[in-house]
């Protein structure tokens, strides 16, 4: 028995919101899950709906991951050339380095005018990445009114 469209969509909303409430909206892992649960959750009655093909599930769920990375990436992408157009200089000064496998995350903080502001930078563990170290001071670009975005331009700039 086929399941109605309108009956679909309000099952997929209470499910996505009790998993949102269940851990907290803030969490971004639970943030992630919900949206990733609703993209699986439409993609098959989505499809079948307008074009009339319904996917397998293992196509349903890996066009869906690959929607959401995609999503996330151009994020990032966008976030960063903001940064860039808009963004203000400072100095700062990184104060840890976490490195794990190919991964890296440094912590640093800047001084505007009237405060510290602290931030992190997730980075992939480079050579260039593995001659940073706490202490090193460094140029920092910002927002204004959003001082935790914030980057480290010297790590998005070529080796030239």
């Amino acid at each position: 028995m086929e399941i109605p469209m309108a009956q679909r969509i309000d099952h997929v909303a209470h499910a996505a919101v009790g998993i949102a409430v269940e851990g907290g909206i803030t969490s971004r892992r639970n943030a992630l899950a919900t949206v990733f649960m609703v993209v699986v959750s439409l993609a098959k009655p989505l499809l079948s709906w307008t074009v009339g093909w319904s996917p397998s599930w293992g196509v349903e769920f890996g066009g869906s991951a690959a929607i959401i990375c995609i999503g996330v990436v151009a994020w990032r992408v966008l976030q960063i050339r903001r940064l860039c157009r808009q963004g203000r200089e400072f100095s700062g000064r990184v104060t840890r380095v976490q490195r794990v496998k190919d991964r890296a995350r440094i912590d640093f903080e800047y001084h505007d005018r009237t405060c510290s502001h602290m931030a992190w930078q997730p980075v992939h563990a480079t050579a260039r990445v593995s001659r940073i170290t706490a202490g090193l001071q460094v140029r920092v670009l910002a927002l204004p009114g959003s001082p935790g975005t914030a980057i480290i331009p010297a790590l998005f700039e070529s080796a030239a």
